[in-house]
């Protein structure tokens, strides 16, 4: 196993690259063709052993039960299959978004089997957009539109909304969006999927990569980020009292 992956699997970082914009003792691994085609292979590997992939194809319900949108217990299924792998939270805020509702939101969007095989990126804000709910579920949306897309067609249409996205990210954005705040306010709360999609596509130009199944790569990059190092702490807490000091 390369040098590279062994740092990943025994969480530590490579120093080979920091950030331009932050201090110096915050190192981050340089996003590259080759190092995502890494991780990728690295989690081949691993697999069995990561939390988000130890569940198999047998009892996914988007492979089993591909399609069928129209049925509100597979959609139910779905859902909670999806809130089940990444911890949504849609089961402890079950009563402010019961099952039964969300599972016929779904079931109702139109042509919605054919939007998620191909992808429509406007499907995430949809499936947020439900009547008389005080709760949302933006970070959901993402990774239902990301299941049914990849495990259901093989396709790789989606980036997720996350807490890594957040903390991560606007570490290897433009200067003029690097504030960890901008992610949650301009996103998730605002519910643009699209602008998550366009900062998605800076990244990738920023970087130059155009590795295959590059958005899946994209969020276990920024996810092993988030997980295998706690440097960006600091200076997301100093990021968040400066921005405190200026809106006081």
């Amino acid at each position: 196993m390369n040098e590279l992956i062994d740092k990943l699997k025994h969480k530590r970082y490579s120093t080979s690259f920091k950030s331009k914009k932050y201090p110096n003792d915050i190192c981050l691994l340089e996003p590259s063709d080759e190092t995502f085609e890494k991780i990728g292979d690295w989690v081949k590997v691993e697999k069995e052993n990561m939390r988000p992939y130890k569940c198999t194809d047998q009892i996914n319900p988007f492979i089993k039960c591909k399609g069928r949108y129209d049925d509100i217990f597979s959609v139910s299924q779905k859902i909670l299959f999806v809130d089940f792998i990444n911890t949504t939270q849609l089961s402890r805020n079950k009563r402010k978004l019961p099952l039964k509702k969300i599972a016929g939101h779904i079931s109702n969007i139109n042509e919605i089997e054919n939007r998620l095989k191909n992808g429509d990126k406007e499907l995430p804000n949809e499936i947020v957009d439900i009547k008389d709910v005080d709760y949302n579920p933006f970070s959901f949306a993402t990774k239902f539109c990301r299941h049914a897309n990849r495990d259901s067609y093989g396709e790789d249409d989606y980036v997720i909304y996350d807490s890594f996205v957040v903390k991560i990210l606007p570490y290897y954005l433009p200067e003029e969006i690097e504030k960890t705040t901008f992610l949650d306010t301009h996103i998730r709360k605002k519910r643009n999927y699209k602008k998550l999609t366009e900062l998605s596509e800076i990244f990738y130009k920023e970087y130059d990569i155009t590795v295959k199944n590059k958005n899946w790569l994209f969020d276990l990059f920024l996810w092993g980020q988030f997980n295998w190092s706690g440097k960006w702490k600091v200076e997301t807490e100093k990021i968040k009292k400066k921005e405190k000091n200026i809106n006081t």
